[in-house]
């Protein structure tokens, strides 16, 4: 016996649209006002058990020597596979016979993992801890392309490890190797590194992360780590994650292939360092540096500037929290011919953050002239700053990109220098969130765009807004804290929206005519009583009839598709596909089918 027929799929799809236009009318929205607990996220698992009960009922009226996983076609159990870690899939085998089958000859399925220690598979179940394991997986996923992680983290049972590996290189695509732990010996270090001689000619994604405790004095053995360039120019990304201090001592080694590099000094970044570290790899692309505090005794010594990597576009900095750190750090680098700079701090320091944003507008009269030619990007917690800026700073400045760490949110204010625009036509997605009323200069440049997404704040409705010919997707995000500034901020908008009001045809017609999809978000980690009562049980049911699948921090209210508002009933196959994810997940129903079949045997086996 095999999967459902065509007709009974069919019908079990039919069945589950009843169950769902049924779950929906049932949801009394004004109850949940009363009870805070009562969210979103409760009234989709309530729906849920409706459909999931039918789904169930109608599987044993099918045929009652089946089992209800039986129902459900194999496309749709492929993908809700896929998304589960290696020891629910285990665990999934073993339920019947026919997923069983489909697990043993979907190879694609068994292809990315992580080998690690015990502790990280206490709390991680994607993880696999034993050769015999990994022995199994490669097995299963037979000749697919492979992406694994290897994290050293104890003493273990490496040679086994390194050998699986080095016999599966060839059909590698992706490949990161992680050593966390002093206790690895550099015979094991040597070990893992000797993996890049193995030839790989299917490795595109390559991450090497050495970031032992800086105090330790072992280092990787610089001949291990030069057999990097036997395969890196195959490479598509490259990413290195070093401490500076096993890096640095590694015989001066040259990565002339890495695009991607973060380097981690816990204790003193100077200057002459600083020039170690730009010279290390001439051709990385994006660089990330961490450091505590700023060593100026080298200063004298050293050049007044130092050069960064030639082909360097995207510098990020982690400077402790504090952008005072930052200050120097800045003054000893050449900007000129960098299109982006990120700076991370959480601090409140804005005469810091001043000097810096003086010396990256060249405001500096001791700094050699270097106005960058494209953005730069300053992550900080001082979201409403830019509020702040005099006349001549909007002329003149770059982009700055402000990020509040705390409330995950983004800002990104355009400027411009003279009369040659910032903002290029290959940034083709920008994110405007305002607290403030909106300032009209922003929108100068995005006439000057070709954005095809656009996420903003409906306060923008509120405000001329120049034609956006080619934006195809726009994302309109409700914050927690226009709820209680405005009582009418999100009804009003979804409420229009849902309406297809002639306002918002007005502006898809003027505004955005090739747009595409709408969607409309709404957080719902800060929903509180005072908050809940003034969404109606309209606008509650719209929340469930948008999309089924919520999340936690944001959900997906409202999506406009091929120029047609859709809000009713998402399709079935979606519906199926999360309910599947969601029985799957469930070991108590793993138990009862396992428990209905009488041909049921041992599943899949990791030791």
């Amino acid at each position: 016996m095999g999967f459902a027929s065509a007709y009974d799929t069919s019908r079990l799809k039919r069945a589950v649209e009843v169950a769902w236009n049924e779950a929906l009318s049932s949801v009394d929205a004004e109850s949940c006002y009363p009870d805070s607990q009562y969210t979103v996220q409760s009234i989709r698992e309530a729906i849920l058990s409706v459909v999931y009960a039918t789904i169930v009922d109608l599987s044993l009226e099918l045929n009652n020597a089946r089992s209800a996983v039986r129902t459900l076609p194999s496309e749709l159990l492929t993908i809700a596979f896929s998304n589960l870690p290696i020891l629910d899939l285990v665990s999934a085998s073993s339920v019947c016979k026919d997923w069983r089958a489909l697990l043993a000859t979907t190879p694609t399925i068994w292809s990315t993992f992580t080998y690690g220690p015990a502790k990280l598979a206490a709390t991680d179940r994607s993880v696999i801890t034993s050769p015999r394991a990994m022995e199994d997986l490669l097995r299963l996923s037979l000749q697919t392309p492979l992406q694994v992680e290897v994290r050293v983290e104890e003493p273990g049972p490496w040679n086994e490890v390194f050998k699986l590996l080095r016999r599966n290189m060839r059909r590698m695509v992706g490949l990161q190797l992680s050593i966390y732990s002093t206790e690895c010996t550099d015979n094991d270090v040597a070990e893992l590194f000797a993996l890049i001689s193995t030839p790989a000619p299917k490795l595109e994604t390559f991450l090497i992360a050495d970031i032992r405790d800086v105090l330790s004095k072992t280092v990787p053995n610089p001949g291990c780590l030069a057999l990097f360039d036997n395969i890196a120019p195959l490479l598509h990304d490259v990413v290195l994650r070093m401490n500076l201090a096993h890096l640095i001592d590694s015989s001066g080694l040259i990565l002339s292939h890495v695009t991607n590099a973060l380097y981690n000094q816990v204790g003193l970044l100077s200057p002459k360092l600083l020039a170690k570290v730009t010279n290390l790899a001439p051709n990385t692309l994006d660089l990330t540096i961490c450091f505590q505090s700023w060593d100026a005794t080298d200063e004298a010594t050293h050049p007044e500037v130092i050069p960064l990597p030639s082909e360097l576009k995207t510098l990020t900095v982690f400077a402790n929290g504090s952008l005072a750190l930052c200050v120097p750090f800045f003054a000893s680098l050449r900007w000129r011919d960098l299109s982006c700079v990120e700076v991370y701090r959480k601090s409140d320091d804005d005469d810091a953050f001043e000097q810096v944003f003086n010396l990256l507008c060249d405001r500096n009269t001791n700094m050699e002239p270097c106005v960058p030619s494209k953005p730069f990007i300053i992550r900080t917690a001082a979201i409403d700053w830019y509020m702040t800026l005099d006349p001549e700073d909007i002329e003149r400045g770059p982009i700055i990109h402000m990020f509040d760490a705390e409330q995950n949110m983004h800002v990104l204010v355009p400027f411009h220098h003279g009369n040659h625009p910032v903002l290029e036509v290959d940034h083709e997605r920008i994110i405007l969130e305002y607290r403030q009323p909106l300032v009209p200069e922003l929108f100068v440049h995005l006439t000057r765009m070709y954005l095809s997404e656009l996420v903003f704040n409906p306060e923008i409705l509120q405000h001329a807004v120049p034609p956006l010919p080619s934006l195809t997707h726009l994302v309109v995000w409700m914050m927690p804290a226009q709820y209680h500034k405005d009582d009418i901020a999100i009804s009003s908008f979804i409420q229009a929206a849902m309406a297809s009001s002639e306002e918002l045809a007005s502006f898809r017609a003027l505004i955005c005519p090739a747009l595409r999809e709408l969607t409309i978000a709404a957080s719902t980690s800060d929903w509180t009583p005072d908050i809940v009562p003034r969404l109606s049980p309209e606008m509650i049911n719209a929340f469930v009839r948008a999309h089924l699948r919520f999340q936690t921090s944001s959900l997906e209210l409202l999506s406009l598709t091929g120029g047609e508002l859709v809000f009713t009933a998402v399709a079935a196959f979606d519906v199926m596909v999360s309910l599947a994810h969601t029985i799957i997940c469930d070991t108590r129903f793993m138990a009862w089918a396992a428990n209905h079949r009488p041909e049921n045997q041992a599943g899949l086996k990791f030791t």
